[in-house]
């Protein structure tokens, strides 16, 4: 049934590529990659564009939340009327102590003093431009300006009213 056949005469008469079958194998699966390659690098690329952007708008939703719950539950804000500044300090009506600022990592941070010598610190929005605070009679308005990607922003403006 099976005949033992050494792989010298089963290679014997068959014939392999040539050199330039193979030049011209390589260069058609270079012109192939160098086709494809640029589309997928641009979808790549396009993809982390929208992640920024949602990052972003996400970190603009989170911050104002936070900001509006605050001065909702504030009595007092350290803000004189009509002056803008870059920080913001709101006393609650249980006297805790809570601070809007940017750091110099560009990022919004909200700390939270609790009366008790302890100071809790979170942030808020990363990517941060600039952020702005004034108060026109109870009224405090927070304009925050995030980088999305690049040249982009994206600018927040919430009005929220002390109590």
């Amino acid at each position: 049934m099976f005949r033992n056949i050494s792989l010298r005469k089963l290679m014997a008469g068959a014939a392999g590529f040539t050199l330039l079958e193979t030049v011209v194998a390589m260069g058609l699966l270079s012109l192939a990659v160098g086709m494809i390659g640029p589309g997928v690098f641009q979808v790549l690329h396009f993809e982390q564009f929208w992640k920024d952007r949602v990052v972003a708008t996400r970190d603009l939703r989170h911050a104002g939340s936070r900001f509006a719950g605050d001065v909702l539950g504030s009595k007092t804000t350290n803000l004189e009327d009509g002056v803008p500044v870059a920080t913001v300090m709101l006393t609650t009506h249980l006297n805790y102590v809570i601070t809007y600022s940017k750091n110099l990592e560009n990022e919004l941070i909200r700390s939270h003093f609790d009366g008790d010598a302890t100071t809790y610190e979170s942030r808020l929005a990363t990517r941060v431009e600039s952020v702005e605070f004034l108060l026109s009679g109870n009224v405090v308005t927070m304009t925050l300006t995030v980088d999305t990607v690049g040249t982009e922003t994206r600018t927040m403006i919430l009005r929220s009213t002390l109590r």
